[in-house]
C-alpha cells in the first residue's frame, strides 16, 4: 500500500471517528411511533362491529393521518356496507388516490342517499361534508385538474373557490 492509500485510509478513519463522537450524545430516535389510543379504539370498534359508522370513522381517521392505502384496505374489506357516510369516505379515498372521476361518483352517491326518502335521514354534518366535497370536485373539474397531487397549486385554488359558496337550508 502506497502513501496515497495510507492517507485515504486515515481520512476515512478520521471521518468515521468524527461521526461516532458527534452522534454519541444524541438521543436514540424511536423506530416506531407511539400507538395512537384514539386510532386503536376506532380499529377495535370496526373489528368488533363493522357498521357503516365504525368503518367510516376508521377510514376518516386513516385519511386524516395521510394513510389512504390503509383507508382503501378497510373499505375493500367491507364492500357489503353502504350508506352516505361510506360513500363520502369512498369519495375521499378516491380523491387521495388521485381518481377525481370516482370521487365525484361517490360524492354524488352520498348526496343521493341522503335525499332518498327510503333511507334514514343523514346528519347535517354528513350532508354538509358531501356538499363541500362535491363543490370541491366540481371546482377541480372546472380547473381541468385530474389529479390534485400532480397540480397542488391549482388544487388549492379550486379548494378556495369551492369554499366561497355558502348554502343555507331551513329544514
Amino acid at each position: 500500500m502506497g502513501k496515497v492509500g495510507l492517507v485515504l485510509n486515515g481520512v476515512v478513519l478520521s471521518g468515521v471517528l468524527t461521526l461516532l463522537l458527534v452522534d454519541a450524545g444524541a438521543a436514540p430516535a424511536p423506530v416506531l411511533s407511539a400507538p395512537d389510543q384514539q386510532l386503536g379504539a376506532l380499529e377495535s370498534a370496526a373489528v368488533a362491529a363493522a357498521t357503516p359508522a365504525s368503518v367510516g370513522a376508521l377510514v376518516s381517521a386513516y385519511l386524516d393521518r395521510q394513510q389512504p392505502g390503509l383507508a382503501q384496505a378497510v373499505l375493500d374489506r367491507h364492500p357489503e356496507l353502504d350508506g352516505a357516510e361510506l360513500a363520502l369516505a369512498r369519495s375521499r379515498v378516491a380523491l387521495a388516490r388521485g381518481d377525481v372521476t370516482e370521487a365525484r361518483q361517490q360524492s354524488a352517491l352520498a348526496l343521493a342517499t341522503c335525499e332518498s326518502p327510503n333511507t334514514q335521514p343523514c346528519s347535517a354534518t354528513v350532508v354538509g361534508k358531501a356538499m363541500q366535497q362535491s363543490s370541491y370536485l366540481d371546482s377541480l373539474e372546472s380547473a381541468g385538474v385530474l389529479d390534485p397531487a400532480s397540480h397542488p397549486v391549482a388544487a388549492r385554488a379550486a379548494l378556495a373557490h369551492s369554499r366561497r359558496e355558502v348554502v343555507l337550508s331551513a329544514q
